[in-house]
This record gives C-alpha cells, structure tokens and sequence, in this order.
C-alpha cells in the first residue's frame, strides 16, 4: 500500500489527508482519510476510482488539493491503469511531457474542478484538437 500526503480544503482552511493506493490483480482500491471522513472507493483504474471520492468529497463542500482533480488533468485511454495523466491545454496534442502524477499535491485551490468540470473540460478539449487533426487520447 502507498500513502499520499495531501490537503483538503473545506472552503475556509486546507486540512491534512491522505490517500491510499492499493491494487490487486483485478481492482485498483483508492481510500481517502481527513479527519473523521474516510471514504474507499475500488474501479479498475485510479484515476477513476480518485473521481468517485472526489465526487463524494463535492457533497460533502471538499476540495481534494492533487493534480488529479485540476480542471485540465485527464488520462488517456493508455494512461489509465497507471497514477498518471495528462495535463491539458485547449488546440494542443499531448505528448509524454504532459504526463503528470495525479496524486501530486497543488496548493491553488481555484484551479480544482469538479468531477463534471474536468469532464466538460476534456470533452472540449476533444473538440479542440479534433478540429486541428491532433487527438491522441
């Protein structure tokens, strides 16, 4: 098992967590701790399973401070079993450069996104770099 230390912001102060990484041969299981929150989510790959406790977090008013959750991080097909992503910008193809380690802690909590923004953010991203021919995720 991996421990992440990280932060999470509750909209007034950034308090102290951590996130657990352990896979087995068929699950990825990812388990959020912050206090008296713990929250343990299982998918077949990490960057999906960190998305479900982000969207449980959201309910709860919690920004979870990893590069996982920034509005322009999202994984390719290929990234996906990995604790890897890409950072993206809009009209450009990714390369290896762009991979980033989703668990990474940042500390600008106005570059966090929700589950459903990163999401648009990708989708538009798609477009962007259809329309120029260069889509590689």
């Amino acid at each position: 098992m991996n421990t992440y230390l990280l932060k999470t912001f509750n909209g007034r102060e950034s308090l102290e967590s951590t996130i657990t990484f352990e896979s087995d041969s068929s699950l990825i299981k990812v388990c959020f701790h912050c206090m008296d929150i713990s929250i343990c989510k299982e998918d077949n790959y990490p960057f999906l399973a960190l998305a479900k406790i982000r969207e449980e977090l959201e309910v709860k008013n919690l920004k979870l401070l990893c590069k996982g959750s920034l509005l322009n991080v999202y994984p390719s097909g290929a990234a996906l079993p990995f604790l890897k992503a890409y950072e993206l910008q809009l009209g450009k193809a990714v390369t290896q450069k762009d991979l980033i380690f989703i668990f990474d802690p940042v500390s600008d909590v106005d570059k966090i996104a929700t589950v459903k923004e990163q999401k648009a953010f990708y989708l538009k991203w798609l477009e962007s770099v259809k329309n120029f021919g260069q889509s590689k995720l």
